[in-house]
């Protein structure tokens, strides 16, 4: 959301519904409530998915460049790509799976971000 639209509505209070945050950025997404849970899962679901040691240094590398300033962030940002390849998370059978149209299947062997329990 700019910024121009995010000061309007903290100086003016005027509410707004689901469908205009989404319409300009405040959130990703609106659903009807009744949809919310299966809408989360499958959130959680695609998350599940994905490479877990890249997904996680991806996280921190765009916390980085929002916390710090360009070049910090993308310092980090290349540290990052070297640590991702020698954890050897896309090997031989996540290229085949890929290549073949399977969705690879990804084996947590590293925790990258915070575990709050």
């Amino acid at each position: 959301m700019g910024w121009r639209k995010a000061k309007e509505l903290l100086l003016t209070g005027v509410e707004i519904d689901g469908m205009e945050a989404e319409a300009i950025g405040l959130i990703n997404k609106a659903v009807p409530i009744e949809l919310v849970d299966e809408e989360v899962e499958k959130l959680c679901d695609r998350l599940k998915r994905c490479a877990p040691v890249a997904w996680g240094y991806t996280k921190l590398s765009m916390n980085k460049v929002w916390e710090t300033n360009h070049k910090s962030g993308l310092d980090f940002e290349v540290e990052s790509l070297a640590m991702v390849a020698s954890q050897n998370e896309f090997n031989q059978s996540v290229f085949d799976d890929f290549i073949n149209g399977k969705q690879p299947v990804f084996v947590k062997r590293k925790n990258v971000t915070y575990d709050w329990g």
